[in-house]
């Protein structure tokens, strides 16, 4: 959702920003992976013996997210739909605009952009299933490299390596993408950078209470599919002025749309 008056900063002159961690709405975010993580491993070893394999298995679990918590992550967040609470939480009484983007283009990014894009967990058992992933690959990868000592990256070939960085990501898009079940109203999907491996500048721009870290991303914003123009007293105008500009900057292909909610500000 974007207000009209840019109340969100989150496009401006065809960039999207993606937005520190650490400064989202929920300010438990990422936090609670370790109350996850801690019953998991508490049901594991009910059936598994936890030996030295284990325990390293463990550790650099753990370890990775204590790691990626230093926090270098940045996030832009997409929720599917045309949600009354979306409107109510990110427009203005004066109205606002939702800008949809084509998914498959926005996975090809992915490939090509050094991003990840993935959809939020919210229920306990999907996010348990998660962990049991990453937990089995981990003793797959210990299994294999026996020779290893306990994830020592100094010991680590090039191949090795990049395995073992790929477990790492994630881990990190876990702590990213698993949410409290209240927000689970929004199906929200993430574009999540580390900019730890990127050149992307850090930027910041000024919230109510304090300075918010970002950075840009431009190639996304050629992506656009729809725009819908939220409920507003003057939503018609809203509409014309869209259509006005899309026609000015030649992107008629871009699809205008009224909201079907009906709410009055």
């Amino acid at each position: 959702m974007l207000g009209r008056n840019n109340d969100e900063g989150k496009y401006e002159a065809g960039k999207m920003w993606l937005s520190n961690r650490q400064y989202m709405n929920d300010p438990t975010e990422g936090t609670d992976c370790k109350t996850l993580l801690n019953a998991f491993f508490e049901e594991k070893y009910k059936s598994v013996t936890c030996n030295d394999t284990h325990q390293a298995i463990k550790k650099f679990i753990y370890d990775s997210t204590n790691y990626f918590s230093v926090d270098e992550s940045y996030i832009a967040c997409f929720s599917e739909g045309d949600k009354l609470s979306q409107w109510r939480g990110y427009c203005s009484k004066e109205g606002g605009y939702c800008i949809g983007f084509e998914k498959k283009h926005i996975k090809e990014l992915e490939i090509q952009k050094n991003l990840h894009v993935e959809k939020c967990k919210y229920i306990h058992e999907e996010k348990m299933k998660d962990w049991e992933s990453i937990y089995n690959d981990a003793c797959t990868f210990y299994d294999t490299h026996k020779t290893l000592h306990a994830y020592d990256t100094n010991q680590m070939g090039r191949s090795i390596y990049n395995q073992y960085l790929q477990m790492s990501y994630k881990i990190l898009l876990n702590v990213l993408t698993h949410k409290d079940e209240g927000y689970k109203e929004e199906t929200e999907s993430r574009v999540v950078i580390y900019s730890k491996d990127t050149n992307y500048k850090i930027k910041f721009r000024p919230s109510k209470s304090y300075l918010i870290p970002y950075i840009e991303h431009q190639e996304i914003c050629q992506h656009i599919k729809s725009i819908i123009i939220g409920p507003s007293p003057n939503a018609e105008f809203n509409r014309r002025s869209i259509e006005r500009y899309l026609k000015e900057i030649k992107k008629t292909d871009i699809e205008v749309i009224d909201s079907v909610i009906n709410f009055r500000a």
